[in-house]
């Protein structure tokens, strides 16, 4: 049995995952991290393999607290992350997060994925599909290895992803990143309530309410609000929204 523990906030890392489920010798289970299991959740499998993105060059904080909580009894584990732009910092993390627990990650590997934000990285569909297409080469490639077990080292880390991993943590604690909710445009559906990987979100007192000591920035909620009521700091309800096309939203949760 091979479980594969995914993460995805709008969809790419789960097409990636299904797509390498299909193609294992084995059978295997997709395992979604969320708000239900990231504190406390056993493990025993041939082989784990873990599946997230990379928010501005490091782990989702979801992941990071559930593979601090995971137990986990495997002879095989494999990291694979999909990124817009650089993994930055990520893989050196993941390493380290699992050395902590006298684990060792057999293989790293990286697949390019469109970018979920779109009004910053201004994407548009046409290169979005191209990416997605040329991701399934390195589908094929990654299933290839895992089936055949194999191990390698790839580095993890370099001096100048540093830099965004300290500017991210900063933002992390600012305005810059917190999600904004117009009252004006809401119409009160409460989808995002229920979208919400850590439910962090909540309808309190006939209104939206964002907690954001404990959102993992996925962009689930913004990319998904049938009225576009939900921005970044730097947005505007006419920035143009991503998810992956061929994920549907109830797959996410």
């Amino acid at each position: 049995m091979v479980n594969i523990f995914v993460f995805s906030g709008t969809g790419n890392t789960l097409y990636c995952a299904k797509e390498i489920s299909k193609k294992l010798n084995e059978e295997s289970k997709i395992i979604s991290i969320n708000f239900s299991n990231k504190n406390s959740f056993f493990c025993e499998a041939d082989k784990a393999i873990f599946m997230f993105p990379i928010y501005a060059y490091t782990i989702p904080s979801i992941v990071r607290e559930f593979i601090k909580n995971i137990t986990l009894k495997t002879s095989y584990i494999a990291c694979v992350v999909t990124y817009g732009s650089s993994v930055g910092y990520s893989l050196s993390e993941t390493n380290k997060l699992f050395l902590k627990k006298n684990l060792t990650i057999n293989y790293f590997s990286k697949i390019k994925m469109p970018e979920n934000i779109g009004s910053l990285f201004k994407e548009n569909e046409t290169k979005n599909d191209l990416i997605i297409s040329l991701s399934n080469n390195l589908v094929n490639e990654i299933s290839y290895d895992i089936n055949n077990l194999v191990n390698n080292k790839t580095k993890t880390s370099s001096f100048i992803s540093l830099f965004p991993k300290a500017l991210y943590r900063t933002f992390e604690r600012t305005i810059f990143i917190k999600n904004r909710v117009s009252h004006k445009r809401c119409n009160k559906c409460r989808l995002c309530t229920i979208i919400c990987p850590l439910r962090a979100i909540r309808f309190e007192n006939n209104a939206i309410k964002v907690n954001h000591s404990s959102c993992t920035h996925c962009q689930r909620c913004i990319n998904n609000c049938p009225k576009l009521a939900i921005t970044l700091f730097f947005q505007n309800h006419k920035d143009k929204r991503y998810t992956n096309k061929y994920i549907k939203l109830e797959e996410l949760l």
